[in-house]
């Protein structure tokens, strides 16, 4: 039988590996962003984390 639970949590640690990625892309992207332009980082995070 499976295990619901333990099935749950590998694709959990799996969502939030691959979230930390995004994060640390959009944090260097944020660096190399001239101050003054339109931040799109934070409209990607948010899309992301609606999905």
């Amino acid at each position: 039988m499976d295990d619901p639970r333990g099935e749950y949590m590998f694709r959990l640690e799996e969502r939030v590996a691959r979230l930390e990625r995004e994060v640390e892309g959009l944090v260097i992207q944020s660096r190399t962003t001239p101050a003054g332009s339109p931040d799109r980082c934070v409209h990607q995070l948010q899309s992301r984390l609606q999905q």
